[in-house]
């Protein structure tokens, strides 16, 4: 049986939020539009990016890990938390592999890369999930 986009994303949701990330961020986890714009966490997002339906089904689900900026060293600007952002890259880039569930297989769409945050002093780490399940 085919799943929904949103289906998808909250069981993409559950298995990341058991995952041992849950060890590693310092916030919470969050399915697509339910992160506070305020927030200052470092908190991860799950969002259904694209799918498609056959026997298998398969598509993309972004994660964002959300990292706050911290104070630079000369004039006090908030810059990207290089030494963090790369940590947690590393765990991003190695985590696919020690993903389990009986439903999905996981594999890695690209690289994880940091990108900044328009209006609020963050970056954000973005992981291009690629799944497939079966639907017989």
């Amino acid at each position: 049986m085919e799943k929904t986009a949103k289906e998808i994303e909250k069981d993409v949701f559950r298995i990341m939020r058991n995952s041992e990330l849950k060890g590693i961020i310092k916030g919470t986890f969050y399915r697509a539009g339910m992160r506070p714009k305020t927030a200052m966490t470092e908190d991860v997002v799950v969002k259904f990016l694209t799918g498609i339906d056959e026997q298998e089904q398969s598509g993309v689900v972004l994660v964002h890990l959300y990292v706050p900026n911290i104070p630079g060293s000369i004039d006090g600007e908030l810059v990207e938390d290089i030494a963090r952002v790369e940590l947690l890259e590393k765990h991003l880039n190695t985590l696919v592999a020690q993903l389990e569930d009986s439903e999905y297989l996981f594999s890695k769409d690209g690289t994880p890369h940091s990108y900044p945050v328009e209006g609020i002093e963050q970056h954000f780490i973005n992981m291009r999930l690629h799944f497939r399940r079966k639907t017989f």
